[in-house]
Formats: structure tokens, sequence, C-alpha cells
């Protein structure tokens, strides 16, 4: 009698990573050093899917952001992923050299609004639990500034558990 391990059905991990932040409009004053971190947890290969895995990923990344992750279930040593992440954020805004009539205050420099971004990465498996994230770029829309479309090009590192 044989016996076959049972393979793992879950897959859980943590994230750290950090790049560079592109933005697309002069007033959103973040810093152009990009930074994030986050959790997720994947199906791997549900049923009549068995060439991708899918989960749920929260990421704070200038304010907290959740949702959907896919990845594919690839046996080799490479992984990739697409996300779509929404949350609540904020963001510092600059109005530029504006000079206004006395009695009138300026705008407010701080803007609350909600950030829609879509993710889309490759990693690479180092050892049994840890992945390097060799590339991950991310596009995002910001609704607390208009035109605000920042682009983050980031690195970084993945423990994992199945």
């Amino acid at each position: 009698m044989h016996t076959f391990a049972q393979q793992p059905r879950w897959d859980a991990g943590a994230h750290a990573e950090f790049g560079l932040l592109y933005g697309s409009t002069s007033q959103d004053v973040r810093s152009p050093i990009a930074s994030a971190a986050g959790i997720y947890v994947e199906w791997l290969r549900p049923p009549h899917l068995s060439l991708v895995n899918v989960g749920l990923e929260l990421r704070a990344d200038a304010g907290v952001l959740v949702g959907p992750r896919i990845s594919t279930s690839a046996n080799g040593p490479f992984h990739a992923y697409l996300g779509g992440l929404f949350g609540p954020t904020h963001s510092t805004y600059n109005p530029g050299t504006v000079i206004y009539p006395a009695g009138t205050p300026p705008p407010d420099d701080n803007r609350d609004g909600v950030t829609a971004e879509g993710v889309a990465g490759v990693e690479a498996d180092m050892s049994a639990h840890f992945r390097w994230r060799i590339v991950e770029l991310t596009q995002a829309s910001f609704s607390g500034i208009s035109g605000s479309h920042p682009f983050s090009i980031q690195t970084g590192l993945v423990w994992h558990l199945h």
C-alpha cells in the first residue's frame, strides 16, 4: 500500500517591501521612497482552478488596503501574482505658490480619500518559508487629489507558511 503526502490547501504569509514611488501630480507631496507591509492568505489550487491560487490580502501602504489576490500555482521556483486593493488613505496636498486675498484661508493641506490599487509581481523561492519579491508594480488612483495616479516599483521579502 502506498501513502501519499497530503498537499497543503492553504498558504499564509507576511511581506515587507520598499522601492520608488512616482507621483502623477506634483501636488501630492508623498515621499518618493515607497514602502509597504502586509499579510495574505490563499486557498491553494481550489477545485476547478488547478492553475491558480485565490486569496485575500491586507496591506499597509499610505493607508489600510484590502482586496482579492490570485497567484500562479506553478511547482517551479517562480510565482506570479495579481491583486486589487481598496481602502481609505491619507496624503498631504501642496496647492503651490498661490497668493490668497486677505481673509481668504488657503485650502486644507491634508487630503483623505479612497485608494484603488492594482498590483502585479513576481516572487522566487529562496527556501521553504522565504521568497524574494523580485519586482512588484503598483498603479493606484487616489480620490483625495484630482488626477492623482501614483505608480511604484518595489522589491522585498515574503515569509510564508503552508
